[in-house]
C-alpha cells in the first residue's frame, strides 16, 4: 500500500519465455484509493531479445525414394554466454536422421544440425525436432521437419508438357445441311 503523498514501487515480473525476437506490450490495472483516478493502466512494452536464431526454421524434404536429401540448419545463441545443447529429439523420428556438430569460429560457438531424409517408400511425412539447451529458462526451440517421398514411376513426377494426354475423340455437331 502507498499512503497518499508518498512514493512506492510497484513490481511487475513479465515471463518472455518463448517470446524472443518479438514486441511485447501488456497493460496492467492498478486500483487506487483516489476518488478522481479509481483505476489506472500501466503500459508495459519492449523488445524481446532473441535467445537463438534457426536458419533455417523448418526443413522441406521433396525427392525420389532413394534420392539423397539433407539440409543443414544453423543454431547460433544469442546470449552473451552461449549456450550447450544437451539432446536432440524428434517427435516421432521415423523418416529422417540427425547429427550435430559444434563450430567454434572467432571465439564464437554456433551449431550445425544436418538432417537427413531416409525415408524408403512414397510418402509424406510431418515431424517436430526439439532441441534441449542448458538453459532452463528457455523453452525447446523447434524445427519442422517435412517430406514428400515420391516414387519412380509417380506421375506427380512428371513434367505436365510431356505428359500423354489422348486426344478427346471429334464430336460430330449437325450443320446447316443436316437441319
Amino acid at each position: 500500500m502507498i499512503l497518499p503523498g508518498e512514493e512506492g514501487k510497484i513490481k511487475v515480473k513479465v515471463i518472455t519465455k518463448g517470446y524472443g525476437g518479438n514486441k511485447y506490450s501488456k497493460s496492467i490495472h492498478v486500483d487506487t484509493n483516489d476518488p478522481n483516478h479509481a483505476g489506472i493502466e500501466l503500459k508495459i512494452s519492449g523488445d524481446i531479445k532473441t535467445f537463438a536464431t534457426v536458419i533455417p526454421k523448418s526443413v522441406f524434404f521433396n525427392g525420389k525414394v532413394g534420392e539423397s536429401l539433407s539440409q543443414v540448419v544453423k543454431i547460433i545463441p544469442e546470449t552473451p554466454e552461449p549456450f550447450k545443447i544437451l539432446k536432440i529429439t524428434a517427435l516421432k523420428g521415423e523418416d529422417f536422421k540427425q547429427t550435430l556438430q559444434e563450430i567454434k569460429k572467432s571465439d564464437k560457438i554456433f551449431y550445425e544440425l544436418t538432417i537427413e531424409n531416409t525415408r524408403q517408400t512414397p510418402g509424406r511425412y510431418f515431424d517436430t525436432i526439439s532441441v534441449i539447451t542448458d538453459r532452463s529458462d528457455q523453452t525447446p526451440l523447434s524445427i519442422y521437419v517435412r517430406g514428400n517421398i515420391q516414387g519412380e514411376n509417380d506421375a506427380q513426377t512428371q513434367d505436365p508438357q510431356h505428359t500423354n494426354i489422348p486426344e478427346p475423340p471429334p464430336v460430330n455437331l449437325p450443320g446447316p445441311e443436316g437441319q
